[in-house]
């Protein structure tokens, strides 16, 4: 009798490892889905006045429909009051792929940090070039990789192979850095 019930539980523990779970995701890639909400968003002058030079560290929570559109999106503690702002960008943009389990569609929720940049008038987008590295981009890419342990963040035994970090900072006419924060890693 135990040896059955123990054969049973093993055959439930193992239908439930079987479970395929596939998250929601953006139907366009993550980062163009993201920079899409941070540029339309619209940010009131009097914000913009009150946070010159400084991120908006904003977390929109979204709620993902078994049909893709996203239902009711808001700001966690929305002290701005920048959430109507959200609605109107969330409707314009493309729909997600659903969150599916064992191939079925299902609703769940997100939660996206967002880092919105707010300029002071005498740094407008208009008047701002973009920085580039003199040696390109992949130089640097491979210069910035080589400075971090690897080893330390990526786990093959897991799964994780890839790293995902955002950097921001801001390049002086001399081409230092300054202000750098790590968003995400």
């Amino acid at each position: 009798m135990k040896n059955t019930l123990l054969f049973l539980f093993l055959i439930a523990f193992s239908f439930k490892i079987k479970a395929q779970i596939i998250e929601a995701s953006p139907t366009i890639s993550t980062n163009e889905y993201f920079n899409l909400l941070t540029e339309n968003l619209i940010i009131p002058d009097s914000i913009k006045q009150q946070f010159p030079n400084q991120y908006l560290d904003l977390t929109v929570l979204l709620t993902i429909t078994k049909s893709g559109s996203v239902f009711n999106p808001s700001i966690k503690n929305d002290s701005l009051q920048l959430g109507s702002n959200l609605k109107k960008v969330i409707e314009k943009l493309p729909k997600w792929n659903p969150k599916t389990e064992n191939g079925t569609p299902v609703a769940s929720q997100k939660a996206i940090n967002l880092s919105i940049f707010i300029p002071s008038k005498e740094n407008t987008i208009d008047n701002i070039k973009k920085a580039i590295p003199e040696q390109g981009m992949l130089k640097y890419y491979s210069n910035v990789m080589r400075k971090i342990n690897i080893e330390k963040h990526v786990d093959i035994q897991v799964g994780i192979t890839e790293i995902k970090m955002i950097a921001t900072f801001i390049v002086e006419k001399d081409g230092s850095l300054t202000d750098i924060k790590i968003k995400r890693f």
